[in-house]
């Protein structure tokens, strides 16, 4: 239904003066959206902002030029005029493509075109007079204007209004009527209309259009590479650099803390001041010294960061034997991997491409959802001296002052909105059940190189894909349906919290508002911990999700301080991989977007903004989908060691690396 009846286009293209969507049907090719009348704008903008959408607008193919070189003597006057058929049919002509009613000229719209949409030559002495006085049907060219994102933005004000000299002064040898632009309205009318959401959004997806190749290749030929670095380098240095990240934090906390007593003056005279040059404030009393209230805040801001410092130092003392474990989870881990490769391609094959796809007929579905709207025309107030620019040229069906002479405008079904959180939640549930089944996999595949004392089984990756899809498929969604309850009450809080700061300015409620949304980031990643737990004990132990849940909390309760230790030397290494990774798309995708062929062209890149946050956004869903797989591989080695010391009170079954770590060295 949606597809059928919506229609993106009226999303991203403005309507002329019949309601018509530019580049659609009888205005392809016609794209570009142009206000024609100077004065109307002006009249209509005083009048209330609103009208601006009320003033008359053609469809070209390009902006109208004013030619410097042929009108240097100022001879030579450019005219707009309207469509060759006006306001559609007429009973006198009946043929749309030649002309209708209010426009008695029989030319086709390419032909129009060709005259440059000026047929001011071929109008009866009463339709010239009337387009003089700015009634149309045809309309001065007054001011240059360039093509922005298909709006015809004009600027440099009426060429020769302040001294009637130049273009201006042709327009009143003429005859024709005055008009002026104070305080730039017509301009900064147009530069807001473009500056709109909606022209936003067309301005990037034309970005996106023209530079979906670098977005290609960035997003997934670079980040494959730079990740199959990391994993090389965690190879090599894993150890080390989990030593490097632990050091590095108690150095920077350390620092952090050193530098605001220096600046609030307790351990050197480097402190703050609030003077301004070097020749002011020596002999003044330390009374005005404004500068004191703010040492005073970093003197407890340095307070806070040494209880911080010391319980950083302390944990991280208390914590060594059980880093120790960490990184032996994580040797364990990469092992497996290493003995069954086609486990690391897996995520970037079918989970990827499955999510990527998804994604983007959601995006299709979404947009054609909110295009169902219909082309009406507006009911606007046509004062008397907004009527003065309504004459041969305005719609000859009705009055000067009647609503038929009103703008058109899109009126989308508000019952959509509920439609588009359908399907918001459909996004959140099925990519949550995608990420989750992708761990199940990967759990499933490297779980038996623990149980099988450091051998893998043979095809673990095809026998792990056949047992979670016959058996745990519901598993995998009653777990995905929770995160994705937990994500989209979230989005609709932070709607809400909104709307209410934006009638509110009160202290009280964005403290409570700051409150709520860090219970709710808390509530988020527990469940996702949850589920990811839980999901790593179906593969190891085949039971269903809430089974699961409570097995794996309670060995991850019973061996929290290990737990803790391998969570943040594996999320600390992971997320640096993980972030290097999706910068170092993002700086390809600049760098390639710096060629010549993106600067002019039809590949003509506006801004690298939106093919580079692309990039990355691709970089990131394909770097996490690829360090998921370490970071279950990790989780999967932990829980079946604890599980194992459960179950035969040391690592009777765990491979060799674990085999000789003993239950009793790990407890305090």
């Amino acid at each position: 239904m949606a597809y059928s009846e919506g229609n993106p286009h009226i999303l991203f293209f403005g309507l002329d003066y019949r309601g018509r969507v530019c580049g659609e049907k009888s205005l392809s090719g016609f794209d570009a959206r142009y206000w024609v009348n100077a004065g109307q704008v002006v009249t209509s903008v005083m009048s209330n902002p609103a009208n601006f959408f009320d003033s008359k607008s053609v469809c070209l193919k390009q902006c109208p030029r004013v030619n410097e070189k042929t009108t240097s003597n100022y001879t030579v006057l450019p005219w707009v005029c309207n469509y060759p058929d006006g306001y559609g049919p007429s009973d006198q002509f009946p043929d749309p493509h030649q002309t209708g009613a209010a426009s008695p000229v029989p030319m086709t719209y390419t032909e129009w075109a060709r005259r440059k949409y000026n047929y001011f030559d071929l109008l009866t002495p009463e339709q010239k007079t009337s387009s003089l006085n700015l009634q149309g049907p045809c309309f001065p060219v007054l001011m240059k204007t360039t093509n922005q994102y298909d709006v015809c933005q004009p600027y440099g004000g009426i060429i020769g209004r302040s001294d009637n000299s130049r273009l201006y002064k042709v327009w009143t040898d003429m005859g024709g009527k005055s008009v002026d632009d104070p305080g730039s309205i017509v301009e900064n009318s147009v530069f807001s209309y473009i500056g709109d959401g909606v022209r936003v959004m067309n301005r990037y997806m034309n970005d996106l259009t023209n530079g979906w190749l670098v977005v290609l290749v960035c997003g997934v030929g670079v980040t494959l590479v730079l990740s199959y670095f990391w994993l090389f380098l965690l190879k090599l240095f894993a150890p080390l650099m989990a030593w490097l990240v632990i050091i590095v934090a108690n150095l920077m906390s350390i620092a952090l803390t050193a530098l605001l007593y220096l600046k609030a003056g307790i351990i050197s005279a480097d402190s703050i001041d609030a003077f301004v040059g070097t020749d002011y404030g020596d002999d003044l009393p330390e009374d005005f010294d404004s500068s004191s209230k703010n040492k005073d805040t970093l003197l407890i801001c340095a307070i806070v960061t040494t209880v911080f410092t010391v319980c950083l130092m302390a944990f991280t003392f208390f914590m060594i034997s059980r880093v120790k474990l960490a990184l032996r989870c994580l040797e364990v881990g990469r092992k497996a991997l290493s003995k069954a490769p086609q486990v690391m391609i897996y995520p970037a094959t079918f989970p990827f491409l499955f999510g990527v796809g998804f994604i983007a007929l959601w995006l299709f579905a979404i947009v054609h959802i909110f295009s169902m709207g219909n082309i009406t025309q507006r009911e606007c107030t046509i004062d008397q001296n907004e009527a003065l620019f309504i004459g041969l040229g305005g719609n000859p069906n009705c009055g000067a002052r009647e609503q038929c002479q009103c703008g058109y405008d899109v009126e989308v079904n508000n019952q959509m909105k509920y439609m588009g959180l359908y399907f918001l939640f459909a996004l959140l549930w099925v990519l949550a059940f995608n990420n989750g089944f992708t761990k199940l996999v990967v759990a499933g595949a490297v779980a038996p190189y623990y149980w099988n004392r450091g051998e893998m089984q043979d095809s673990p990756l095809s026998g792990s894909f056949k047992n979670a899809f016959k058996y745990h498929q519901g598993s995998v969604a009653c777990g995905a349906f929770l995160v994705s309850i937990v994500q989209f009450v979230a989005i609709l809080l932070k709607f809400l919290e909104k709307r209410m700061k934006a009638m509110s300015t009160n202290s009280a409620v964005r403290y409570i508002w700051y409150c709520i949304n860090c219970c709710i980031h808390c509530l988020k990643r527990l469940i996702a911990f949850i589920t990811g737990q839980a999901y790593v004990m179906i593969a190891i132990e085949g039971k269903g999700f809430f089974k699961s849940a409570m097995r794996a909390g309670g060995l991850i309760a019973a061996n929290a301080l290990k737990s803790a230790a391998v969570q943040i030397v594996g999320d600390s290494i992971l997320a640096l991989a993980k972030l290097s990774v999706v910068i170092g798309s993002g700086v390809a995708c600049i760098a390639i977007l710096e060629n010549k062929e993106y600067y002019h062209g039809s590949l003509k890149v506006t801004s690298p903004l939106t093919p580079c946050i692309a990039s990355m956004i691709i970089s990131y869903l394909l770097s996490s989908k690829f360090f998921a797989v370490i970071e279950t591989s990790i989780d999967t080695m932990f829980l079946s060691f604890c599980l194992d010391c459960e179950k035969n009170g040391k690592p009777l079954l765990a491979p060799p690396v674990l085999h000789a770590m003993m239950d009793s060295d790990e407890e305090e």
